[in-house]
């Protein structure tokens, strides 16, 4: 394998479609380019025929290369929080009205019976469900609602 010269660097440029300065990435790319070219044999009986491609806008090419390279940030902290306040919300009545039975099967049946609305005697009662909802509700509020009204005000 051959040495890297600055003739090779600049045919490696040309044959990118690359004039006057360039930036990092570009840079970056020719050197990318002009390696490859050092790394493939030389000797004509080895190569094969190629068929021409059009050559693609190398400005095009940039932007698509800084495109594909965008890099994203990691898991938002507020999101994630927000996400455990509403199951502790909706978890919350089930558990205190679970856990004031004493026995297993009537605190299934308190726990799961709550966020339907019905008694341990099998009645339903619109203020058992108010209360077993009206947490995750309102937390389901604070946690969508009020960012996305802080966003609406801060386009205006």
């Amino acid at each position: 394998m051959g040495k890297l010269t600055k003739a090779g660097f600049a045919a490696s440029k040309k044959s990118l479609g690359l004039k006057g300065k360039l930036t990092r990435k570009q840079v970056q790319r020719v050197f990318k380019h002009a390696i490859k070219k050092l790394g493939r044999s030389r000797s004509k009986s080895k190569r094969t025929k190629t068929t021409t491609r059009k050559k693609s806008n190398p400005k095009r090419r940039i932007t698509n290369l800084a495109r594909r390279k965008k890099r994203r940030s990691g898991k938002s902290i507020t999101r994630t929080a927000f996400k455990f306040i509403r199951i502790g919300a909706l978890a919350a009545p089930g558990l205190i009205r679970a856990s004031s039975q004493t026995e297993p099967s009537k605190m299934l049946q308190a726990g799961f019976g709550c966020y339907g609305g019905f008694n341990l005697d099998g009645n339903f009662d619109w203020g058992l469900l108010t209360k077993t909802w009206s947490p995750y509700l309102a937390t389901c509020l604070a946690t969508y609602g009020i960012p996305k009204l802080v966003g609406i005000i801060r386009k205006l």
